[in-house]
């Protein structure tokens, strides 16, 4: 079993040592997955998802880098090692241990958390030596845009009352990125606890999703992301629960005006891309109430507006997510929990996988 041994402190970086190699964090030898920026001195990670992959020769490597908070895990030569819970640090090295049963390993460091947890500055990694080559990405390739379900909120929790803990949060148990590994494809999560499509849980209309899907951190005012040399052959969208979270409900005609506008915001970048509009486990249609105590019924009504929206603009789709049931339980604050997100990740896996199949079949005409 490899070993790994984590060095958590402030620490000088002092340059490559005799008979090592330095990697600076944009070398070719270093594989960012999902949405990342260049920032000074390094690449940031910011959305939940993202990360980095680098192969390495010798017993050891060093990973160089600051944080603003965040916990990471990690994968060593394709082996889940203890998750990695990062405070606020400048400088800092992570030093990992391979088994020297083996001469090259694969180190994969991904964030679990979202971005309002923190990001993480990745500045550099040095090893023993540097083998030629990483593992090649998988040709397909899709993008889930959502909220605190697709950001796996609670995910590892089983206790309803609980409330939001980033140490029982994890994008990697989510439903969306359990589905792109399903399908083999590469998987990147453009999602924000909270979010919604015209307003936020709790009625807030700023930041709304969106108004950050396109930008390189989840932040209005960051550079934008789209379009990029990255593009996705299939898009999905879970928004909607926030939105009708509470009574009254959005306008119809303004919410589904909403969300045409979204899908054409991301064809701007993406061209012509297919888009599948996934309606929520969390909607139901006991929740919310009106104010004489009857439920609004969230979920018919958004899966209504699903349908129409889909029925008026070519390439869009409508996947309806099982919702959530008190007999497989719950996570953190009636969030989705493990069972119920491997359940949406294997509905949407069914869903996505002839949709796949038809565009390389199409492409390799």
């Amino acid at each position: 079993m490899p070993v790994l041994s984590l060095l958590l402190a402030l620490a000088s970086w002092a340059g490559p040592r005799p008979a090592e190699t330095f990697l600076p964090a944009d070398a070719p030898g270093v594989a960012v997955f999902g949405r990342a920026g260049v920032v000074e001195g390094g690449i940031r990670l910011a959305w939940p998802g993202s990360g980095i992959r680098a192969s390495f020769s010798g017993d050891t490597c060093e990973v160089r880098l600051a944080s603003t908070g965040a916990i990471l895990s990690v994968v060593l030569d394709g082996r889940p090692q203890k998750d990695i819970v990062l405070g606020v640090v400048q400088d800092t090295v992570l030093r990992f241990e391979g088994s020297r049963r083996r001469r090259t390993h694969l180190l994969e460091l991904g964030k679990k958390t979202e971005g309002s947890v923190g990001h993480l500055d990745f500045r550099g990694i040095r090893m023993e030596a540097h083998p030629e080559g990483l593992p090649v990405p998988p040709q397909r390739r899709i993008e889930f845009f959502g909220n605190s379900i697709t950001c796996g909120y609670g995910v590892l929790d089983s206790v309803k009352e609980h409330h939001f803990d980033p140490a029982t949060q994890d994008v990697f148990s989510a439903w969306g990125w359990l589905a792109g590994q399903e399908l083999r494809a590469d998987t990147r999560t453009i999602c924000a606890s909270g979010k919604g499509l015209v307003r936020n849980y709790g009625g807030s209309t700023s930041d709304i999703l969106p108004r950050t899907f396109n930008r390189v951190f989840p932040d209005p005012s960051a550079p934008k992301a789209i379009p990029s040399p990255w593009q996705p052959q299939v898009v999905v969208v879970n928004l909607g629960t926030n939105d009708f979270s509470f009574f009254p409900p959005p306008d119809s005609a303004d919410w589904e005006r909403s969300i045409e506008v979204f899908i054409q915001d991301l064809r701007k970048g993406y061209g012509p891309v297919p888009v599948v509009l996934a309606d929520g486990p969390m909607l139901s249609d006991y929740w919310p109430q009106r104010p004489d105590g009857t439920p609004f019924p969230s979920l018919t009504t958004v899966r209504s507006h699903l349908e129409r929206v889909a029925g008026r603009i070519p390439g869009v789709r409508v996947l309806h997510l099982t919702p959530n049931d008190p007999k497989r339980g719950y996570g953190a604050d009636w969030h989705p929990n493990r069972a119920q997100q491997r359940l949406n990740a294997q509905e949407a896996a069914r869903f996505l996988a002839p949709l796949l199949d038809s565009l390389e079949s199409a492409s390799a005409k």
